[in-house]
């Protein structure tokens, strides 16, 4: 009795398997390399971990804190919140909603070897595969069309050319995460029909929405830096300018790791669920890290309050006063308002010249000479 259910459960983690193997968006397995698979281990299977659920969880958490300083920024310090603000804003529910399902996923087959996934497990798999696909194309649409309202807000009306194509790149941007974001109708397909037959080639799908992913992160970044040149700004003033601009580049690269992930599962590995599970750590890695990256910098006024000295030095440049009118230098009038550092008036002097008296008999425009022979004796000893 106990051989005939273990050859029902066999039988019914072959067929799964082969449905999950057979679908559009992994490599298929061939029929011999489906029966070369060990038997399925319900036990204790080997899995790869809690360090999904720590990442997600933990860059949720960084990511909430850093969007919610920056809305605390623009709406009670600088007064002057936007569309790109509101944007970065409404991705939080969709960072959680990313954060739940890999959560779920984990439980229900990721981290698991293919074979090792259990019959039931097969619908919850799937839909939770597919929600973080979705949502995370959708956060990184908004994330991009964030950073383009920005460079139209922070650059004036003169720089046509940085305008023209931030109103390109805007179009696109939202073209690519609608062609990307809607593999087949109805949806539930994607999880319930074995056939897929209303589905677009997923693996095309994802491949061919990646790359786009990453040319337009590498074109929204070097967008502006033609019109910083321009700028009548000190060189230093512009290089912590660039840079400030550039953090999108590491969400960039983690982009291009999660896409050598996805080549793995799609044309390499026949083990999904087990490579998988790294893909899903540098996709939440991905959509995080442009939101914090996208946002750090619009925290700088924080930093002014709390840590002056520092900010002093790092983040006191032109780029604080934001939002910026640039004009290139062709122009007769820039007008890039300059911060200006203002010191406490209340502090209370240096208790080693606190006490000292003040010279008598000098008034405002009294000058205090020092005698030639003072002068000469002194260079004599030097």
């Amino acid at each position: 009795m106990w051989s005939l259910s273990t050859n029902l459960r066999s039988n019914r983690l072959r067929l799964f398997l082969q449905h999950l193997s057979t679908s559009s968006d992994m490599l298929v397995a061939p029929p011999e390399v489906i029966a070369s698979w060990p038997k399925p281990n319900y036990v204790d299977p080997e899995h790869q971990g809690p360090h999904l659920t720590i990442i997600v969880i933990g860059c949720f958490t960084i990511s909430s804190a850093v969007v919610a300083l920056r809305t605390y920024v623009r709406v009670k310090i600088k007064k002057n919140a936007g569309w790109d603000d509101w944007l970065m804003l409404s991705t939080l529910p969709l960072l959680a909603g990313i954060t739940v399902s890999n959560i779920i996923g984990v439980y229900h087959g990721w981290g698991y070897h293919i074979w090792d996934n259990k019959p039931e497990w097969g619908v919850t798999c799937r839909l939770t595969s597919w929600c973080s696909q979705v949502m995370s194309v959708i956060v990184a649409t908004m994330v991009k069309s964030s950073i383009l309202v920005s460079y139209m807000r922070f650059f004036s009306s003169t720089a046509t050319t940085l305008r023209q194509g931030t109103w390109i790149m805007l179009h696109i941007v939202v073209a690519w995460g609608l062609a990307t974001a809607l593999p087949l109708l109805p949806l539930s397909d994607y999880w319930n029909d074995p056939t897929r037959r209303n589905c677009i080639n997923n693996g095309a799908r994802i491949i061919s929405g990646s790359i786009p992913h990453v040319l337009t992160d590498i074109i929204i970044w070097m967008l502006p830096i033609p019109t910083l040149c321009k700028m009548h700004l000190p060189g230093r003033e512009k290089v912590v300018l660039i840079i400030l601009m550039s953090f999108g580049l590491v969400a960039c690269a983690a982009s291009v790791v999660r896409l050598a992930y996805t080549y793995v599962i799609l044309y390499v590995s026949y083990d999904s669920t087990w490579v998988g599970y790294n893909l899903w750590i540098w996709n939440d890695l991905e959509v995080n890290l442009a939101v914090i990256c996208a946002s750090f910098p619009m925290i700088r006024p924080l930093a002014r309050m709390y840590l002056p000295n520092w900010g002093s030095n790092i983040f006191t440049t032109s780029a604080d006063s934001l939002p910026m009118e640039a004009q290139p230098s062709g122009q007769k009038k820039m007008n890039l308002v300059l911060p200006e550092w203002k010191h406490d008036e209340e502090s209370v002097p240096n208790e080693k010249y606190a006490n000292i008296a003040p010279i008598s008999g000098l008034d405002e425009k009294t000058e205090l000479k020092v005698p030639e022979q003072a002068v000469h004796s002194t260079k004599q000893k030097l």
